[in-house]
């Protein structure tokens, strides 16, 4: 069979950030603001697929705590088994709380 000739790629469109929706949520007046998670409890995040979660130390965005979800993109199958994507779900259980208060979460 021929080789088939490289693509050459091509440049990524502009996005234009103020006609963008991110935009347009983020000049919403805020009702009211709170943190629903200071990233400082491992027990309340579940994790489900293949994937690991980590805590990581340092810092972000000046002071806040991240949560990271490493995942393994290729994973070696043998030829009778089609390689699949990895599936990986996290949630964060909230109680049951009112938050007709609150227009957006951020």
């Amino acid at each position: 069979m021929p080789a088939r000739p490289q693509a050459t790629p091509r440049a990524l469109l502009p996005i234009d950030y103020v006609n963008s929706a991110e935009f347009g949520w983020l000049q919403k007046r805020v009702h009211a603001s709170r943190v629903v998670d200071d990233m400082s409890q491992r027990g309340v995040w579940k994790l489900s697929g293949t994937g690991a979660l980590t805590f990581p130390a340092e810092l972000r965005l000046g002071d806040m705590r991240t949560l990271r979800v490493d995942m393994q993109l290729v994973r070696e199958a043998s030829a009778s088994n089609r390689p699949r994507l990895p599936s990986v779900n996290l949630q964060r259980a909230i109680a049951n709380e009112d938050w007709s208060s609150y227009n957006r979460l951020s």
